[in-house]
């Protein structure tokens, strides 16, 4: 297993920002999982799964921070398939274009809205990433984790809980770390499949950063209750109430779209995308946050919720 010493965190986001951590694990087999768990009860209060870092923000400090990495994995394999739907197992290391590339080569659809999102599949995963109505949660039959204290097993769909950008599993409160899953696809022509997939990216790139060091959405699309609904609705001037509304129209109302603190800024195609310009700390960063929720709240009565992770959570 490799273990690097004070690692420099920045390397680990793509939001490119962050100090430096006590310690990473780069674990690849299932003895480097065998070492790593003799020596959990040491690092166990400091952990931290990480993935592609694609939806991170690391502080600027040097933190008390153990990163813990899986990097096994063969390519994808087909399971099972009917004349409609293929069973695939894939590593949760593999990053989720390669994956994207890997279904177009083998015509299985079902994923394609997730063009241009830039985490690895565990991460996805553990975040049931999703984006254009597609989520990745809602494709998983079972997913492969390794607990400290239990090892390796396979845990079913049901035994899960998944929800919007969220995924736990019911039986284990404690640490867990994604090795893999099963996803139930469909199949196509890949010939289809492609332009589907180079559709949804395209228009990815005319709306959203993807080339830029971002961290993806800095906050969720809130669920509102009737209260906040009905707020909503005076105030854009509905009769009645609203179901929805997204994080990015509400920080646009707010004025947070292309508005910039020092080296960072919420991006001016997106007002959801934080955007590192080259020299951002992670301080700006938070502050921008903190004042893009408190104007939001003022304006609409809306507490929006963080999707990315702000590690360590003080």
């Amino acid at each position: 297993m490799q273990i690097i010493d004070r690692p420099e965190l920045k390397r680990f986001s793509t939001l490119k920002l962050g100090g430096r951590g006590r310690r990473l694990y780069l674990a690849r087999s299932c003895s480097d999982l065998d070492e790593l768990g003799r020596v959990w009860p040491e690092i166990k209060d400091s952990a931290f799964v990480l993935g592609r870092g694609s939806n991170v923000l690391f502080r600027d400090a040097d933190v008390d921070l153990v990163l813990i990495k899986w990097a096994g994995g063969e390519t994808p394999q087909i399971l099972d398939e009917s004349e409609n739907e293929v069973l695939v197992e894939v590593s949760a290391s593999l990053s989720l274009p390669r994956f994207l590339g890997w279904c177009i080569k083998k015509g299985l659809s079902g994923l394609e809205g997730l063009a241009g999102i830039p985490g690895t599949v565990g991460g996805a995963v553990a975040m049931n990433a999703g984006s254009h109505g597609v989520e990745i949660g809602s494709k998983i039959e079972k997913a492969k984790v390794w607990v400290p204290e239990q090892g390796i097993f396979w845990v079913d769909r049901e035994d899960t809980h998944i929800a919007y950008r969220h995924f736990r599993l019911k039986r284990t409160s404690g640490f867990y770390l994604i090795l893999g899953a099963i996803l139930r696809l469909g199949k196509d022509d890949p010939g289809e499949i492609k332009k589907r997939i180079a559709s949804w990216y395209e228009r990815k790139k005319k709306t959203q950063p993807v080339l830029q060091a971002t961290a993806g959405c800095v906050f969720k699309n809130p669920i509102l209750n009737p209260r906040e609904s009905n707020l909503l609705a005076k105030k854009k001037g509905f009769d009645g109430g609203v179901k929805g509304v997204s994080a990015g129209w509400l920080l646009e109302q707010a004025g947070f779209r292309g508005k910039r603190l020092g080296g960072v800024g919420f991006s001016a195609l997106h007002a959801n995308f934080l955007v590192n310009y080259g020299h951002g700390t992670t301080s700006q960063a938070l502050e921008l946050i903190e004042c893009a929720k408190n104007k939001v709240s003022k304006m609409w009565g809306i507490a929006l919720e963080m999707e990315v992770k702000v590690v360590p959570c003080l």
